[in-house]
């Protein structure tokens, strides 16, 4: 009686699990464009299938789809194809299998984006492809139409026709990626409209970090329309039209650096509550502009701390805000680099006035850019002195 009941008891667990959409038994499939098979296929290991569109359709929440590289690229558009998680612990992952060269994903043709996740597909994770627009028209890595929880991790996105990564929802992340030399022929007109950014961020509640920008002819990654509680930290922007821009409320940026850019380092536009902490700027046009924006209002409770601007023009500008702007460096006598020429900002030990020089954020952050610890009086900039 006793193991009848168990059995029953197991029996519509699963019966259950089933019905809420969660894979028990969490899986693993394989595709390779140069030797699997859609038709002949599995998914196995042995028997891998031959497109990630495919494969997706056999995906349950917590699967792992492993992606193979060979010579030749995905030459497919992964648009509205990857179903949907459930939750943080049963997440559907698109994923590199760590062997040989990363996967490059070049398709041919006019579509919107090559990677497209839309209409409330959320809690999927994709990680560790090249996407690669050459051959487009389009953006490289687009989300929308309420999609959220989201995780694009160690994604190389180049090549595209306009924009890197472009989107608007909600809770998403974007983790050690590479957004560069988009657009950088010029081959996009579109008056009025964004500029081809690195990344065009329309997020609430979203985390960018450990990215790297550089050669987009707009930002390197811009927040507009205002949109709020983003954050962005430990992020490298260079040799783009401009390096960040904010605009909206409760949006940080920290730890992060922005050089040789034709524009400004970062731009704060109106909003309120938008800080900057323990940035360095250096070689942009012009260094860090806080501005009373009209179409978005001002900034009250806004901060600019810890930050180091060297520019060719201008070092902070306020437009007037009166906002806190404590313990920033911009006398070029004042720091000393470990190799300017070569972009190399960690600061040495003849950088008096950056070393402990810096506001306790201690409340908001506890690490530098490359996670050395902070504590107790900061270094300015977006390194600790590695002296210490």
């Amino acid at each position: 009686m006793w193991t009848r009941h168990c059995s029953l008891c197991l029996i519509a667990v699963a019966l259950l699990l089933l019905s809420l959409g969660v894979n028990a038994q969490a899986g693993s499939f394989y595709v390779d464009w140069n030797k699997g098979s859609d038709t002949r296929g599995t998914g196995s290991s042995d028997a891998p299938w031959q497109t990630i569109v495919f494969s997706a359709r056999y995906l349950q929440p917590g699967d792992t789809l492993w992606v193979r590289s060979g010579a030749d690229p995905y030459r497919e558009y992964i648009l509205n194809c990857i179903p949907s998680g459930t939750d943080e612990e049963h997440r559907v992952t698109i994923k590199w299998d760590g062997v040989g060269k990363r996967p490059v994903i070049q398709p041919a043709g006019v579509q919107d984006e090559i990677l497209g996740i839309e209409d409330g597909a959320s809690y999927i994770t994709v990680e560790g492809l090249e996407i690669d627009g050459l051959d487009t028209a389009g953006f490289g890595v687009g989300w929308a139409n309420g999609s959220h929880h989201l995780r694009f991790k160690d994604l190389d996105v180049h090549n595209a026709r306009h924009i890197g990564f472009e989107g608007g929802t909600h809770h998403n992340e974007f983790l050690n990626c590479l957004s560069h030399d988009n657009d950088v022929a010029g081959t996009v007109s579109e008056p009025g409209g964004p500029l081809p950014h690195g990344m065009y961020l329309s997020d609430d509640s979203s985390v960018v970090d450990g990215c790297v920008f550089y050669n987009n002819p707009g930002y390197g990654i811009q927040i507009w329309p205002p949109h709020d509680n983003n954050t962005i930290r430990n992020c490298t922007s260079y040799r783009n039209g401009g390096g960040f821009e904010m605009s909206g409320v409760g949006n940080t940026i920290y730890n992060c650096v922005a050089y040789d850019n034709k524009g400004h380092g970062i731009v704060v536009y109106g909003g309120r509550n938008q800080r900057i902490y323990n940035c360095t700027v250096c070689n942009n046009e012009r260094g860090i502009y806080v501005s009373g924006n009209p179409r978005s209002g001002h900034n009250p409770g806004g901060e600019v701390r810890n930050s180091i601007v060297l520019s060719a023009k201008g070092g902070i500008e306020d437009d007037g805000q009166g906002i806190p702007m404590t313990n920033n460096v911009t006398d070029t006598n004042a720091v000393r680099f470990v190799n300017a020429a070569d972009r190399d900002f960690h600061l040495t030990g003849n950088s008096a006035a950056c070393v402990d020089g810096g506001y306790d954020l201690s409340a908001i952050f506890t690490t530098d850019k490359d996670g050395k610890p902070r504590s107790g009086a900061f270094d300015i900039g977006a390194y600790e002195y590695a002296g210490e």
